[in-house]
Protein backbone atom coordinates (compact mmCIF):
# COMPACT_ATOMS: atom_id res chain seq x y z
CA UNK A 1 0.00 0.00 0.00
CA UNK A 2 1.54 3.41 -0.94
CA UNK A 3 0.49 6.65 1.70
CA UNK A 4 1.34 10.20 0.43
CA UNK A 5 3.57 10.88 4.08
CA UNK A 6 2.01 14.44 4.59
CA UNK A 7 -0.85 12.46 5.82
CA UNK A 8 -0.16 11.70 9.67
CA UNK A 9 -3.52 9.01 9.82
CA UNK A 10 -2.22 8.42 13.31
CA UNK A 11 -3.60 11.45 14.50
CA UNK A 12 -6.52 11.05 14.63
CA UNK A 13 -6.80 7.39 15.88
CA UNK A 14 -7.55 7.09 19.64
CA UNK A 15 -4.92 6.53 22.45
CA UNK A 16 -7.52 5.33 25.14
CA UNK A 17 -6.04 1.92 25.92
CA UNK A 18 -10.05 0.81 26.83
CA UNK A 19 -10.89 1.87 22.90
CA UNK A 20 -8.86 -0.81 21.31
CA UNK A 21 -10.36 -0.78 18.04
CA UNK A 22 -10.28 3.00 17.86
CA UNK A 23 -6.44 2.99 18.40
CA UNK A 24 -6.15 1.72 14.61
CA UNK A 25 -6.28 2.59 11.80
CA UNK A 26 -8.93 1.01 8.93
CA UNK A 27 -7.80 0.35 5.31
CA UNK A 28 -10.84 -0.45 2.79
CA UNK A 29 -10.65 -0.42 -1.02
CA UNK A 30 -13.00 2.07 -2.70
CA UNK A 31 -12.57 1.45 -6.60
CA UNK A 32 -10.33 0.25 -9.10
CA UNK A 33 -9.06 2.63 -11.58
CA UNK A 34 -6.33 2.47 -14.15
CA UNK A 35 -3.70 3.41 -11.61
CA UNK A 36 -4.51 0.79 -9.50
CA UNK A 37 -7.05 -0.36 -6.33
CA UNK A 38 -7.63 2.95 -4.85
CA UNK A 39 -8.60 2.72 -1.34
CA UNK A 40 -8.97 4.52 2.09
CA UNK A 41 -6.98 5.10 5.17
CA UNK A 42 -9.48 5.86 8.41
CA UNK A 43 -8.80 6.76 11.98
CA UNK A 44 -11.20 7.70 14.27
CA UNK A 45 -10.75 8.68 18.35
CA UNK A 46 -14.43 9.20 18.63
CA UNK A 47 -14.86 12.63 18.47
CA UNK A 48 -12.45 13.02 14.81
CA UNK A 49 -12.50 11.06 12.08
CA UNK A 50 -9.86 11.55 9.41
CA UNK A 51 -10.52 9.62 5.95
CA UNK A 52 -7.34 9.90 3.60
CA UNK A 53 -6.45 8.34 0.40
CA UNK A 54 -3.99 5.43 -0.41
CA UNK A 55 -3.06 2.93 -3.22
CA UNK A 56 -2.66 -0.60 -2.87
CA UNK A 57 0.09 -2.48 -4.74
CA UNK A 58 -0.02 -6.08 -5.71
CA UNK A 59 -0.92 -8.60 -2.67
CA UNK A 60 -1.98 -5.64 -0.82
CA UNK A 61 -5.39 -7.17 1.35
CA UNK A 62 -8.10 -5.24 0.53
CA UNK A 63 -9.69 -4.69 4.19
CA UNK A 64 -7.55 -4.26 6.92
CA UNK A 65 -7.44 -2.61 10.71
CA UNK A 66 -3.49 -1.73 11.40
CA UNK A 67 -1.63 -0.63 13.82
CA UNK A 68 -1.35 3.45 14.03
CA UNK A 69 2.92 2.87 14.73
CA UNK A 70 2.97 1.34 11.06
CA UNK A 71 2.05 4.34 9.43
CA UNK A 72 4.60 6.85 11.34
CA UNK A 73 7.83 3.64 10.83
CA UNK A 74 6.47 3.71 7.14
CA UNK A 75 7.18 7.35 6.73
CA UNK A 76 10.52 7.51 8.68
CA UNK A 77 11.64 4.55 6.12
CA UNK A 78 10.30 6.15 2.73
CA UNK A 79 13.23 9.38 3.79
CA UNK A 80 12.85 11.66 0.84
CA UNK A 81 9.67 9.82 -1.19
CA UNK A 82 6.68 11.51 -1.42
CA UNK A 83 4.93 7.76 -0.63
CA UNK A 84 5.28 6.03 2.24
CA UNK A 85 4.74 1.85 1.91
CA UNK A 86 3.28 -0.65 4.27
CA UNK A 87 2.88 -4.30 2.50
CA UNK A 88 -0.38 -5.66 3.63
CA UNK A 89 0.23 -9.22 3.10
CA UNK A 90 -0.18 -11.40 6.42
CA UNK A 91 0.71 -8.52 8.46
CA UNK A 92 1.51 -4.64 8.06
CA UNK A 93 5.19 -4.82 7.31
CA UNK A 94 7.47 -2.07 6.85
CA UNK A 95 10.97 -2.42 4.83
CA UNK A 96 13.35 0.18 4.97
CA UNK A 97 16.37 -1.24 2.85
CA UNK A 98 18.23 -2.57 5.82
CA UNK A 99 15.59 -4.24 8.49
CA UNK A 100 11.60 -5.02 8.57
CA UNK A 101 9.21 -4.54 11.02
CA UNK A 102 6.29 -6.43 11.37
CA UNK A 103 3.20 -5.00 12.93
CA UNK A 104 0.14 -7.51 13.07
CA UNK A 105 -3.67 -6.52 12.17
CA UNK A 106 -5.70 -5.41 14.33
CA UNK A 107 -8.96 -8.01 15.10
CA UNK A 108 -12.39 -6.47 15.61
CA UNK A 109 -15.12 -4.88 14.24
CA UNK A 110 -14.36 -1.50 13.53
CA UNK A 111 -17.64 1.29 13.66
CA UNK A 112 -19.38 2.18 10.93
CA UNK A 113 -17.46 5.37 9.84
CA UNK A 114 -19.38 5.60 6.92
CA UNK A 115 -22.69 6.37 8.82
CA UNK A 116 -21.36 9.54 10.55
CA UNK A 117 -20.23 11.27 7.11
CA UNK A 118 -22.76 14.18 7.14
CA UNK A 119 -25.09 14.85 4.29
CA UNK A 120 -25.01 17.93 1.67
CA UNK A 121 -25.34 21.12 3.88
CA UNK A 122 -28.15 23.84 2.99
CA UNK A 123 -27.04 26.53 5.46
CA UNK A 124 -24.11 27.24 8.38
CA UNK A 125 -24.28 28.46 11.90
CA UNK A 126 -21.71 29.00 14.15
CA UNK A 127 -20.21 26.35 16.37
CA UNK A 128 -18.06 25.48 18.83
CA UNK A 129 -15.08 23.55 18.18
CA UNK A 130 -11.86 22.37 20.32
CA UNK A 131 -8.97 23.79 18.77
CA UNK A 132 -6.75 21.13 19.81
CA UNK A 133 -8.26 18.10 18.23
CA UNK A 134 -8.81 20.63 15.05
CA UNK A 135 -4.88 20.57 14.67
CA UNK A 136 -4.24 17.14 15.34
CA UNK A 137 -6.89 16.79 12.11
CA UNK A 138 -5.83 19.28 10.54
CA UNK A 139 -2.41 17.19 10.69
CA UNK A 140 -3.90 13.53 10.31
CA UNK A 141 -5.32 14.76 7.11
CA UNK A 142 -1.93 16.18 5.15
CA UNK A 143 -2.34 20.07 6.26
CA UNK A 144 1.62 20.42 7.42
CA UNK A 145 2.21 19.67 3.65
CA UNK A 146 -0.74 22.32 2.14
CA UNK A 147 1.00 25.26 0.71
CA UNK A 148 -1.19 27.44 3.46
CA UNK A 149 -2.49 26.96 7.20
CA UNK A 150 -5.86 27.45 5.63
CA UNK A 151 -8.67 24.87 7.21
CA UNK A 152 -12.25 24.63 5.22
CA UNK A 153 -15.25 24.04 7.83
CA UNK A 154 -18.08 22.87 5.99
CA UNK A 155 -21.54 22.75 8.66
CA UNK A 156 -24.95 21.58 7.92
CA UNK A 157 -27.33 24.40 9.15
CA UNK A 158 -30.70 22.21 8.92
CA UNK A 159 -29.23 19.88 11.48
CA UNK A 160 -27.80 20.65 15.38
CA UNK A 161 -26.28 17.12 15.20
CA UNK A 162 -24.33 16.26 11.99
CA UNK A 163 -20.77 16.39 12.30
CA UNK A 164 -18.33 19.36 10.62
CA UNK A 165 -16.68 18.21 7.37
CA UNK A 166 -12.97 19.66 7.45
CA UNK A 167 -10.54 19.96 4.43
CA UNK A 168 -7.41 21.68 3.33
CA UNK A 169 -5.85 22.29 -0.15
CA UNK A 170 -5.19 18.47 -0.68
CA UNK A 171 -7.61 15.61 -1.14
CA UNK A 172 -7.63 14.63 2.47
CA UNK A 173 -11.30 14.97 4.17
CA UNK A 174 -11.51 15.40 8.05
CA UNK A 175 -14.84 15.15 10.28
CA UNK A 176 -14.95 16.69 13.72
CA UNK A 177 -17.88 17.10 16.10
CA UNK A 178 -19.34 19.97 17.83
CA UNK A 179 -19.07 21.33 21.68
CA UNK A 180 -21.91 22.01 22.79
CA UNK A 181 -22.34 25.28 24.54
CA UNK A 182 -25.83 25.34 25.98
Amino acid sequence: MKIDKKYKIESASSTDASRYILNSVRIEKTSVTPDGRQAKAIATDGKIMAIVPVQLEDGDKEEAIVSPKAFATARKACGKLVDARIELNGSAKVTNGIEDQSFGYIEGNYPNWKQVLPKDYKKSLKVSLDAKLLLNLWKAIGGEAASNNRINLEIDTQSDFNPIKVTTDGDGLGIIMRIRTE
